[in-house]
């Protein structure tokens, strides 16, 4: 192999990581924009979500449509919510990618005349196939690692979303 093919291997291995990383940092600043069209442009036809170590049960196999409609319906109570993503690690081979990333979410809820926060933290470990017209999250698994503040927040923005 000449340099020049291995340059540019390499080349299309840093692009293709950049934009697994990038599929991670849209999913976030959807929630936080409740841009639910933009949200689901990042999840491939079917996704396995893994958040067992946030709210127990069983691990949810669905369509990214289904996946986003349970998604808008938790988020759209909240007043505010911020998700960074950051040190993101992507490995791609083929067709296939899995990126693991720390997360810190903030949410904010009003509760009558106050606000209740929680923040979480934890890792984000995403499998990737790539599609047309580009990568989607088809497995994503949230490891809870820390949180603070009011731990019901999802129950107070529920209420908030039935109230509005």
């Amino acid at each position: 192999m000449d340099d020049r093919s291995h340059t540019a291997r390499e080349h299309e291995d840093l692009l293709d990581r950049i934009s697994v990383s990038d599929v991670l940092t849209r999913f976030a600043c959807a929630i936080d924009s409740r841009d639910w069209v933009a949200y689901r442009s990042c999840f491939a036809n079917r996704v396995e979500i893994d958040y067992r170590s946030l709210i127990g049960g069983d691990v949810l196999s669905e369509s990214g449509d289904a996946w986003t409609e349970r998604a808008r319906q938790s988020f759209e109570g909240f007043e505010v919510t911020q998700h960074f993503i950051s040190n993101p690690i992507c490995v791609v081979t083929d067709d296939r990618a899995r990126c693991r990333a720390y997360i810190c979410a903030e949410h904010f809820v009003g509760v009558a005349g106050a606000q209740e926060s929680w923040t979480m933290g934890g890792l984000y470990d995403a499998k990737f196939g790539r599609g047309a017209p580009s990568w989607r999250i088809d497995a994503l698994t949230l490891e809870l690692r820390w949180s603070r503040g009011n731990s019901e927040i999802f129950e107070l923005a529920a209420k908030n979303r039935q109230a509005g």
